[in-house]
């Protein structure tokens, strides 16, 4: 679907971990090139080609892939896909680390259905920062460093169109949350909330919202999510102390009513990280 005069977007459905999960490919526009922002799982590749041909594009318009962060879900197809397109790929230099390693990641991150999701390692062309200005003729994005779900994962936003790109950044209210750092999470969800002449806002795993009002109840949904499941979490701690994260992941879990495939080694990595910060007072 067509969401502003520069930017298309392609919903992709994949089962993960005994879940149907979602995530956003989106393709950006401009007078001299185009760019890809992330590849969805390998299985999808094919509706990504297809995605850009419905857009208008072919694979010679698109100069560059780039990749938000190193999840399997948005780095999946990049191998195919950087052949089929004959264009490089860009990333922050720390995402970098997992993409051009995918064994590295699997062992340090062993997600359900990785092999399945991720073709192989991808070599990154370009390392891309907080800053980084990228030019496609009258289309201009602007990068955001964005950690906190991931360590280098990036946000970009168009300034043309008002659309802000924010990958995995924002958790939504009775979604599972995922994210490895507390700190950064909150960071990256207040600086991206006051970007300024955001129109549009695309996350990787919800629908586009547009307008003030629904933008910025998004942010504040989000905020309270984080600060709720903080509370539950010092709630866990004081029923069954802080070094039985199974448990206290688990009294978690169910007061949030999250859905049983939810209860797995991503969620329990965001009650770990809200344990190691314990202390941390979560302020809307």
């Amino acid at each position: 679907m067509q969401i502003s005069n520069h930017v298309y977007a392609k919903k992709m459905h994949f089962t993960g971990g005994n879940m149907v999960r979602t995530v956003y490919v989106y393709l950006v526009t401009g007078e001299k090139t185009s760019v890809l922002i992330d590849t969805g799982v390998f299985p999808s590749r094919k509706d990504v080609l297809a995605f850009i041909s419905d857009a208008g594009k072919t694979p010679e318009d698109i100069s560059e892939i780039l990749i938000s962060h190193a999840h399997t879900d948005h780095i999946g197809a990049l191998h195919s896909l950087k052949k089929q397109l004959n264009c490089p790929a860009a990333s922050s230099e720390l995402s970098a680390l997992w993409i051009e390693d995918v064994d590295k990641q699997f062992h340090e991150r062993p997600v359900p259905n990785f092999k399945e999701f991720v073709e192989g390692s991808a070599v990154i062309e370009r390392n891309i920062q907080d800053g980084d200005v990228i030019q496609l003729g009258g289309s201009t994005l602007v990068t955001h460093a964005a950690p906190g779900h991931e360590r280098g994962q990036l946000a970009f936003f168009h300034q043309e169109d008002g659309v802000l790109f924010t990958a995995d950044s924002i958790p939504v209210p009775g979604e599972m949350p995922v994210y490895e750092d507390l700190s950064a999470e909150l960071a990256t969800l207040r600086r991206l909330q006051a970007v300024e002449g955001i129109k549009v806002l695309l996350m990787s795993w919800d629908d586009p919202y547009e307008g003030t009002e629904n933008i910025s109840k998004v942010f504040d949904d989000a905020l309270a999510y984080v600060q709720r499941i903080h509370s539950l979490t010092l709630e866990g701690i004081g029923m069954y102390g802080e070094d039985d994260l199974e448990a206290v992941t688990k009294y978690v879990h169910g007061v949030l009513g999250l859905p049983a495939g939810a209860l797995n080694a991503l969620f329990t990595g965001t009650i770990k990280a809200h344990i190691s910060e314990k202390e941390l007072t979560v302020n809307l």
